[in-house]
């Protein structure tokens, strides 16, 4: 099975938020994991791909991409979940290094 990575992108008032910021981890995802790829072809451009209607109120873009680029991109309408219970977990062994 090819592997496949996600970035699911805010919608908000039919724009696509921090699409910069995606757009970003998408290009350091593809160099990390197929490094032979990004010299051969061009980066797929998220601010064209991801294309919101001005009814997208608050929506969130699933997009799915891998070896052979963007797959699939998917809109459904955000929903807000019920937060129960909030645990703190303290670990000083994590680390945020990219």
């Amino acid at each position: 099975m090819a592997q496949q990575f996600v970035e699911t992108i805010k919608i908000k008032e039919g724009e696509a938020q921090a699409i910069a910021y995606h757009q970003e981890r998408l290009e350091r995802t593809l160099r990390h994991f197929f490094p032979s790829l990004c010299n051969a072809t061009p980066m797929p451009s998220l601010e064209k791909l991801v294309a919101p209607t001005a009814d997208m109120d608050f929506y969130k873009a699933r997009v799915v991409y891998g070896e052979q680029g963007v797959k699939d991109i998917t809109y459904a309408a955000y929903a807000m979940r019920e937060i129960k219970s909030l645990q703190v977990v303290e670990n000083d062994a994590i680390t945020y290094d990219y």
